[in-house]
């Protein structure tokens, strides 16, 4: 008798479970069918008060899709307008790396290693700053370069169009050897020849129609230092052989009255040029 009760017990025991699972499932579909309705009488979408789920909530100014809040944000500030989509809390944090690198290995000795300054920049030199979309314009090689963000071009370009004062993108392009990887890839990533883009070199690398159909400029003359005339010496010697004559060297400030470009601002320069980065 007493095992037939527990065998009856042991049969009864699912039923028992079932019905209670099914009486929390209807209170469950009750209690969110109520929420649900609180909600849709509430304007705003909050949560009722009996919810004791936590609103996140957040102090970061963040860029909208909306451009007017674009100017309220430090990267768009700081940045002269070419970075508008970096969070405040993001732009602080990328502050503070470039404040605290310590660029040289032996910070009391800065100069220590000169005499052999390809080791010294390897050894000392590195970047504190890393754009958050740098691409690498032009492929693999030596004439290609890792770029900053050049998307923004095209928006920077968009907008002064939009605004009718015409795109004020300009590009600086120095060394060249005939090979136009670079420039003709950044035509691609930005979408169009509205960037107004200068090649330097002092040979004869001018291709036909650049300047009309893809706003490429080319100027024959080279880069030299505008105060040592030893390295300028040594720019004529490297270049002269190449060139079966002497080259024309200008320096950088030089080629911005030359071009009449001092008031204006390089968006980005490229420098390939043997040594005259130096």
């Amino acid at each position: 008798m007493i095992e037939r009760d527990n065998r009856l017990r042991r049969k009864r025991r699912p039923i028992v479970l079932m019905v209670l699972g099914i009486a929390i499932l209807q209170s469950t579909i009750s209690l969110l069918h109520s929420t649900i309705a609180s909600m849709g009488n509430n304007s705003d979408h909050e949560l009722p008060l009996r919810s004791t789920v936590p609103i996140p909530t957040t102090t970061t100014s963040r860029p909208s899709d909306n451009p007017n809040d674009f100017y309220s944000s430090l990267s768009y500030r700081q940045s002269l307008g070419f970075f508008n989509d970096i969070p405040d809390d993001s732009w602080k944090l990328m502050q503070q790396r470039a404040r605290t690198f310590i660029q040289y290995s032996n910070p009391t000795q800065p100069a220590a290693g000169h005499e052999n300054p390809i080791m010294r920049y390897l050894n000392n030199l590195q970047p504190d700053f890393t754009c958050p979309h740098v691409r690498r314009v032009g492929g693999h090689g030596n004439g290609p370069k890792w770029t900053c963000d050049p998307h923004r071009l095209a928006k920077t370009s968009s907008a002064a169009a939009a605004a009718g004062s015409g795109s004020d993108c300009l590009v600086y392009s120095v060394g060249s050897e005939g090979k136009y990887d670079f420039e003709d890839s950044l035509i691609r990533e930005i979408g169009g020849t509205h960037c107004e883009i200068h090649v330097f070199d002092p040979g004869n690398y001018r291709r036909v129609g650049d300047a009309s159909l893809r706003n490429i400029h080319y100027h024959s003359w080279g880069f030299k230092s505008s105060y040592d005339h030893e390295y300028d010496a040594a720019m004529i010697t490297l270049e002269a052989p190449l060139q079966g004559q002497k080259p024309k060297l200008l320096s950088f400030q030089e080629t911005l009255q030359e071009l009449g470009h001092q008031d204006r601002r390089i968006d980005i320069l490229k420098i390939g040029c043997e040594k005259c980065e130096w």
